[in-house]
């Protein structure tokens, strides 16, 4: 057969269509037990997605549905066509309701990628369209129809299965989801670590740090055997490897941009860096101007390669829609929540970095808060965990700041928990060291510092 051969017929599960509408014909709260493997559209003949929809329709409004009320709806609706489907459907029984549906669902995710397949070879073949454009659109829609697959896949996972994994897993002392730690011991303690799903959010003001803490997570991740991949959407590969360079080695970032006035002992150790780095877990993803169905796919291309075990996205207001928005927040709306999903879907953390409004400066208390959040309330609604960098120093004068720099001192800096689903929010101490641009655990107490007049978050 050419591959290009036009296909002439869709695969379709007639008997089993007719079965799974009898059945919740023949009993309306049948609707309420097929609703999380199927919905209208998944039916291939519209008189049997028209008597889905009004099955529910009546389930809202009435306590039992059946044969008789459904042909007094019609009935009154004029609508003989369904009328006459009626009688035939009466002789349909689904002995497996659940399976009926998954097969259902099958044909349906066959329906959607040949209709794909065909609408993206129409488009490819006409020179007019621009390429990044259909790669971008392609990306989205495959995107949507693994979705599809994931939710079957999901809701295959039954509560007694769940329920037994668990106790299984506390028998054995093991816990249920693999952590990631920081170096940070109290910020550990109150979050419980960054457990899979999760989605994390580092907030904080342009040249606050906020790349220097994912920077010194991934170098204490990457020394526990930790697997990483880095989306950097504004530091190319280059910088970001000087900045593990930097944190390895301590000598100061300006001197390793450069690659001038090194010593040779500052050489050895930069040469001894490098060959630690190429056996490292980490993959640093240069993605500038690529669209979040690009960080999607990648994403789950390198987790099913490697078994990641953290994705660090910096940062989200440099990513790119995946489609024409009204605004801003709509189209940042959108990111925040296939991010959210891409976590849920890998079943791994994913720590993401965001901007934070410019006008909290203006404010008397200096500290940012969730409202702070730039571009969208999603990021604050999808989170589990909001954390923001805040380091009095950056308020200081421009000579006050350098002779810190040139002195080598450490500033102080808190990492305010303003979110936590698992737990209290507060704030953690560190040090940072901005010659090298690393974060240190700046407090060894277990304890989280919490004042009454702290904000509330």
């Amino acid at each position: 057969m050419n591959k290009f051969q036009k296909i002439e017929s869709m695969p379709i599960a007639t008997e089993i269509e007719n079965k799974i509408i009898a059945s919740i014909c023949r009993d309306g709260s049948n609707i309420f037990k097929i609703s999380e493997y199927v919905t209208q559209f998944d039916f291939y003949y519209e008189h049997n997605r028209d008597l889905f929809k009004l099955v529910c329709d009546l389930t809202d409004k009435l306590p039992v549905v059946d044969f008789e009320i459904i042909f007094s709806a019609l009935l009154q609706k004029g609508n003989t066509e369904l009328l006459k489907r009626l009688p035939e459907l009466q002789k349909y029984y689904s002995h497996s309701l659940e399976f009926d549906c998954l097969i259902l669902k099958e044909y349906s995710i066959r329906r959607n990628l040949i209709q794909h397949h065909k609408k993206s070879l129409s488009t490819a073949l006409d020179t007019t369209n621009d390429v990044l454009e259909l790669v971008s659109n392609d990306y989205s829609a495959i995107e949507n129809i693994s979705n599809e697959i994931q939710s079957v896949n999901s809701n295959n996972e039954t509560l007694e299965i769940i329920c037994k994994d668990i106790s299984t897993k506390l028998y054995e002392n093991k816990l249920y989801k693999k952590q990631f730690l920081t170096q940070f011991e109290k910020l550990n303690n109150v979050t419980g670590g960054f457990l899979d799903g999760d989605y994390i959010c580092i907030g904080g003001r342009t040249s606050m740090g906020k790349s220097a803490l994912v920077h010194s997570i991934t170098h204490y991740g990457i020394q526990q055997n930790k697997r990483i991949a880095f989306f950097s959407y504004e530091m190319s590969t280059l910088q970001n490897t000087f900045r593990q360079v930097s944190i390895m080695t301590g000598i100061p970032l300006y001197k390793l941009r450069l690659l001038k006035n090194l010593t040779e002992t500052e050489k050895e150790k930069v040469l001894a860096a490098l060959s630690e780095i190429e056996k490292m877990k980490l993959h640093f993803i240069y993605s500038a101007g690529k669209p979040i169905t690009d960080l999607i796919v990648r994403a789950k291309s390198l987790h099913s390669n490697y078994d990641l075990d953290l994705i660090i996205i910096d940062y989200i207001q440099r990513i790119h829609g995946a489609k024409n928005y009204s605004n801003e927040h709509a189209e940042l709306t959108d990111i925040s929540k296939r991010i959210k999903d891409l976590s849920a879907n890998l079943g791994l953390p994913i720590l993401v970095l965001s901007q934070v409004n410019r006008e909290f400066r203006d404010r008397n208390n200096p500290l940012p808060t969730l409202s702070d959040l730039r571009g969208s309330g999603s990021i604050e609604e999808d989170s589990e965990i909001v954390i923001f960098v805040h380091r009095p120093a950056r308020l200081l004068s421009d000579n006050e700041r350098f002779n810190k720099y040139e002195q080598g001192v450490e500033d102080d800096c808190s990492l305010i928990i303003a979110k936590n689903k698992g737990g209290d929010t507060g704030s953690v101490k560190a040090n940072f060291d901005s010659r090298r641009a690393y974060y240190l655990n700046g407090d060894t107490d277990n304890k989280l510092n919490f004042d009454e007049d702290k904000p509330k978050f």
